[in-house]
């Protein structure tokens, strides 16, 4: 598990800066909002699961 931890950190260090390059500000911004939203929505999401004793329904 911590090897692919590793090896996906690595690979999207490469591909944020080739990301940013080629896309405006304004779809940047669009991007990263959506991505954290997505990190915020799965944190509760595992909290809420965790707290309840279920699987986590989003992986």
């Amino acid at each position: 598990m911590w090897g692919f931890i590793g090896v996906s950190s690595i690979a999207l260090a490469q591909v944020g800066p080739v990301l940013a390059h080629r896309t405006s500000p304004a779809k940047y911004k669009l991007l990263l909002a959506i991505i954290y939203f997505y990190i915020g929505l799965r944190l509760i999401v595992r909290g809420v699961c965790q707290s309840l004793g279920v699987i986590p329904i989003i992986p």
